[in-house]
């Protein structure tokens, strides 16, 4: 919803008898900009009725309602978000929307939800850049995934290691001499000697806290 500015002007109000009166002319250049402020802060105080529309001192009104208390890196987008999340976060839920939730605030598949239904485990695997911020996404979580799972962080790193595999092949030719026996260069008993060496990728390295 783009912002309305509406010219305000109070001339389009006086009755015909006053319209070319010098006063009542001077009056109205007085008092239009003064409605037209009033108007702006009157939209404006609209707008932060809007959970995305919000600026940064309806953000604050907000969070100071829940009870919420952003990170000074925060961006009003990010804000808004939580914001949203928190007003929500009394709706049931289900896995996927849990997930799409997630993916909401704190982009894709940057907070992965897993769970363990034999175990009553609730597994969030938190990207690095996001480990700082744990503490709010287990807060999240708690208000949406049942009282009998435990809420468990792990992190997930992918390292990338080369495959390299070699060869090496050695060829032994014996030549057996003995007195009064001729002998050919070209016969003998030959032997070959192969080494080989492997080096397996790992895929990724899951650290876990519970």
């Amino acid at each position: 919803m783009e912002a309305e500015i509406r010219d305000v002007r109070i001339e389009r109000y006086y009755p015909d008898v006053l319209i070319n009166s010098k006063e009542f002319s001077v009056l109205s250049k007085a008092v239009d900009p003064e409605l037209a402020n009033v108007w702006k802060a009157l939209w404006k105080q609209f707008l932060n009725t809007f959970i995305y529309l919000l600026d940064k001192g309806g953000a604050t009104r907000w969070e100071s309602m829940l009870n919420l208390h952003p990170a000074v890196t925060d961006s009003l987008d990010t804000r808004r978000k939580v914001i949203l999340a928190k007003i929500n976060s009394s709706l049931p839920y289900t896995h996927r929307s849990f997930q799409l939730t997630l993916n909401g605030i704190y982009g894709e598949n940057n907070v992965k939800v897993s769970l363990q239904y034999n175990k009553y485990e609730c597994w969030l695997d938190i990207t690095a850049s996001l480990l700082y911020r744990s503490s709010a996404i287990k807060n999240l979580a708690s208000v949406v995934i049942p009282a009998n799972l435990s809420i468990l962080v792990s992190n997930t790193k992918y390292v990338v290691f080369e495959i390299y595999s070699g060869l090496s092949m050695r060829m032994f030719k014996h030549i057996y001499i003995h007195p009064g026996v001729t002998f050919n260069i070209q016969n003998g008993s030959k032997i070959a000697c192969f080494y080989s060496l492997t080096i397996r990728k790992m895929r990724h390295i899951k650290i876990r806290s519970r």
